[in-house]
């Protein structure tokens, strides 16, 4: 896969992931945790009133000031890094025009969080250039961060052969972000070398490789034949004979090949980011303990959203739009219980409005489900609102039964995307791939990645600079990395190695 360094405006792994025992009862009512201790803007005083019996609750008040601010630092940053860097401003803008205008509307406090689009399947829900931008705002200040990037290259760190760890410092030796940095700098270097590592030759499905969809534990069938928003996740996999003659599982083979699961469709919602971290953490499943898990996206997201909102600051968790640093935050400070398929399947939507109404609410959204649980917010779970008390407001949820086997707990994350050196940011994903682990990652869409890919029938989209018009962002997983140099003979060679 020819993955250009100007593709990518996050990289984020899972660190750790621990099964977990849940409730089982048919329907569930929960209240989000939410530590009013931890909002430095709040004053003691204020705080000491609801710290001992409302941190079970969620409080609009203090959530509204707390991402008020860490948002406006996101924006700031953000524009700060495209004012400072042209070819990354060029690559999301046509013109210093149209930046100009954006900038003045996104400082200003314009927002949308979404953009639809139509292409030959139906409309497609993609996270708007506003979103993208303030996701870039969300990683630049991870990158920032000493304790992210630290483990950052704590983790790469043991990844690198005895012979050449002796050639950097010991992560416990590292105390401040200035030597931390320079010693990154000397192991964006040692990674160079990991992208000649001799390519794998093709073997045959192993026998633990669960080819049909339908075996993988959590798979939910159809629920009716009647309407196209009962296929669930949609979940399939292409018998090995249908995959295209040039493509790359059919001639070649990378680490995590056969550790990936079913793939499936977000359709018409915009909910790319909890199919990626669902992908990822059923990777690391199937990879760690040989099992091949189906989640469930609708819970994730209805986690991600609920615990942590959407990107805007503005409408929270009843906009779509999320991003994978910051909702793989909430799932592990939240300890959420990521699910089966089976437990809540996924609703498409397709008849769902293009947007957002006056009460927060995208209609049709439900039309012709007929799963457990939906309304026409985006997280489709039930919401009951009620006052306790000063400033203070009590959401509580219902949710289906939450199983007491087979599910996950995200307890570790890291983003280790760097603005200041993207090439070395590549060979670090590069690295990760090579040793079987998964990366997450987002991007821009072109309006010229749909024309290529539909054109060329082969699955290959070739990145280039274009002034086609940014059709928003997506979130994506990373599962593995083939040179320039091995791919398929007849397909086209990046320009960038």
């Amino acid at each position: 896969m020819n993955i250009s360094k100007k593709l990518i405006v996050s990289a984020t792994v899972l660190s750790s992931l621990h099964a977990v025992a849940a409730g089982n009862k048919r329907f569930e009512r929960i209240k989000p945790r939410f530590d009013l201790g931890s909002i430095p803007t709040i004053s003691e005083s204020v705080l000491e009133q609801f710290r001992n019996n409302k941190v079970e609750e969620r409080n609009s008040f203090f959530i509204e000031r707390a991402n008020t601010k860490v948002l406006k630092k996101a924006k700031e940053r953000a524009i700060q890094y495209l004012d400072e860097n042209w070819e990354e401003r060029n690559h999301r803008f046509k013109n210093d025009q149209d930046y100009t205008e954006f900038k003045e509307r996104f400082i200003g406090g314009e927002y949308k969080s979404t953009r639809v689009i139509e292409n030959k399947d139906g409309q497609r829900v993609l996270k708007s250039i506003f979103a993208s931008v303030e996701d870039l705002g969300f990683s630049l200040l991870e990158e920032q961060d000493f304790k992210n990037r630290l483990t950052s290259y704590e983790n790469i760190y043991k990844l690198l052969p005895e012979d050449v760890r002796n050639m950097v410092i010991h992560p416990d030796r590292i105390k401040d972000l200035g030597g931390l940095e320079y010693n990154f700098s000397i192991i964006y270097d040692l990674l160079k070398r990991f992208r000649d590592l001799p390519v794998i030759s093709v073997n045959p499905y192993p026998k633990e490789y669960v080819e049909s969809c339908e075996d993988e534990i959590g798979y939910q069938a159809p629920l009716s034949s009647t309407s196209r928003n009962n296929v669930a996740d949609n979940a399939a996999r292409c018998d090995y004979a249908d995959y295209h003659n040039k493509g790359l599982f059919r001639n070649k083979d990378y680490p995590l090949k056969y550790n990936t699961t079913c793939i499936k469709d977000q359709a018409n919602r915009g909910t790319c980011v909890s199919f990626t971290i669902n992908a990822a953490v059923e990777t690391i499943g199937y990879t760690h303990d040989g099992l091949a898990y189906n989640l469930s996206e609708q819970f994730t997201y209805f986690y991600a959203e609920i615990f942590g909102g959407s990107s805007s600051g503005k409408r929270g968790r009843y906009d779509y739009g999320l991003n994978n640093n910051k909702s793989l935050k909430v799932l592990d400070n939240e300890n959420a219980s990521l699910q089966l398929e089976k437990k809540w399947p996924y609703n498409p939507s397709w008849d769902m409005a293009d947007t957002i109404n006056s009460n927060d609410k995208w209609a049709n959204s439900c039309d012709g489900y007929d799963g457990p649980q939906c309304t026409n917010r985006a997280f489709q779970a039930r919401e009951e609102k009620e006052s306790c008390g000063w400033f203070c407001t009590n959401y509580i949820y219902t949710v289906p039964s939450r199983s007491s086997s087979n599910s996950f707990e995200v307890t570790g994350r890291n983003s280790f995307w760097s603005s200041w050196n993207k090439e070395g940011s590549l060979d670090q994903a590069i690295t990760y791939l090579n040793a079987g682990i998964p990366v997450l990652a987002g991007f821009d869409v072109r309006t010229y990645m749909y024309n290529k890919a539909s054109a060329s029938g082969n699955g290959y989209i070739r990145f280039q600079d274009s002034n086609d018009a940014n059709e928003g962002g997506h979130a994506f997983l990373l599962i593995g990395f083939v040179k320039n140099s091995d791919l398929p003979e007849g397909v086209t060679r990046a320009t960038e190695e």
